[in-house]
């Protein structure tokens, strides 16, 4: 432990300097779920959709 100047604030957060980093956290985190859900749709939707826009297409005329 001689690496550290004072041992006793081992283990200590400081909310006031990590707040900033927070709402960077959370803007991670909501692009993060906007891509696994546009990655789901791409992947299992997407084929099915285009199948029933070209039913309908083809129902229409």
């Amino acid at each position: 432990m001689e690496n550290y100047e004072n041992e006793s604030e081992l283990g200590i957060l400081y909310p006031e300097l990590l707040s900033k980093y927070n709402g960077t956290y959370a803007s991670i985190i909501i692009i993060y779920c906007i891509i696994v859900v546009v990655m789901t749709y791409l992947i299992f939707f997407l084929r099915p959709t285009l199948k029933m826009l070209e039913e309908r297409k083809i129902k229409k005329n």
